[in-house]
């Protein structure tokens, strides 16, 4: 859910928050990346509860960043 949330925050224009104080990837894939399962919409925050979906305009952004990291 760290990714999920910092990537949210970015494609609303926090960008400073992908990088880490280390320069990685904040959350999992910065620590783990062969561990890690990234999502930008899952059932329990957007497909179907819509508890906190990722912007619909900025979908395509996401999928960009998760599928171009480890």
């Amino acid at each position: 859910f760290t990714t999920k949330g910092i990537l949210q925050a970015a494609v609303q224009g926090e960008l400073w928050r992908l990088k880490d104080s280390n320069g990685k990837p904040p959350g999992f894939i910065g620590i783990l990346p062969q561990n890690a399962v990234t999502f930008i919409d899952n059932h329990d925050t957007g497909s179907t509860q819509r508890l906190w979906p990722f912007p619909s305009d900025k979908v395509m952004l996401g999928y960009a960043y998760i599928l171009t990291h480890p």
